[in-house]
């Protein structure tokens, strides 16, 4: 028959390989569960070397024309093989759910309006344009504005209004599945060591008392 202290390292080691064991498969479960984004390609050459997907851009438009009458290898292809005017942005966001379509759309359009991990945002930026004010020839205000305007980006106040007004895309890469940590079972395992720690001083009295009696 067991002593009381072996019993309780008996239960202290079960429950030690129990902890480890939901450790491991914890994190097991969540690698293999991850929410890993694989996109079948990054680039506009990578949509037109893939080639069963479609790029649709808005009709009418400046970027549209840029295509149309590009002589560059690259823009001539697109347009000849992959480019499809949509009449709105809507419809080519809709398209990318119900096709195999990438959508060119406006960088900040996309972050007020679709904040959602349904759509992948590519990496780079393309057909980057200037915003500027109409001033008269030689106007009194110019170097006032230039030098206000050049002093907000250096204080950072251009940043800050941007960080505060402008909305920025989701990270969907942060949305997975997070393995429990070994930092949460410290205390679990703290309790164990203690009954392992009183369970070794009951067998070192045991047997010194039976050492005494015999």
């Amino acid at each position: 028959m067991l002593s009381y202290s072996s019993r309780i390292i008996v239960i202290s080691t079960f429950a030690s390989s129990m902890l480890l064991y939901n450790y491991y498969t914890s994190n097991l479960i969540s690698t293999l569960t991850v929410n890993r984004l694989v996109a079948p390609f990054t680039d506009l050459h990578g949509i037109h070397a893939e080639g069963s997907y479609t790029m649709s851009i808005l009709k009418g438009t400046a970027i549209e024309d840029y295509f149309k009458r590009s002589t560059e290898p690259l823009q001539k292809a697109l347009w000849q093989d992959t480019i499809l005017s949509v009449s709105s942005d809507e419809e080519g966001m809709n398209l990318v759910l119900s096709s195999k379509n990438g959508h060119l759309v406006s960088q900040q359009y996309f972050a007020n309006n679709y904040q959602t991990c349904s759509y992948m945002v590519l990496p780079g930026e393309y057909f980057r344009t200037q915003m500027s004010w109409a001033l008269p020839i030689n106007s009194q205000v110019f170097p006032i504005f230039n030098h206000a305007l050049i002093r907000m980006n250096d204080v950072g106040i251009i940043s800050r209004v941007k960080d505060r007004w402008l909305k920025s895309t989701m990270n969907c890469e942060n949305q997975e599945v997070q393995p429990m940590a070994l930092g949460s079972l410290v205390s679990a395992f703290f309790l164990l060591a203690l009954g392992i720690a009183f369970s070794l001083a009951i067998l070192i009295t045991e047997n010194i008392r039976y050492k005494l009696r015999c």
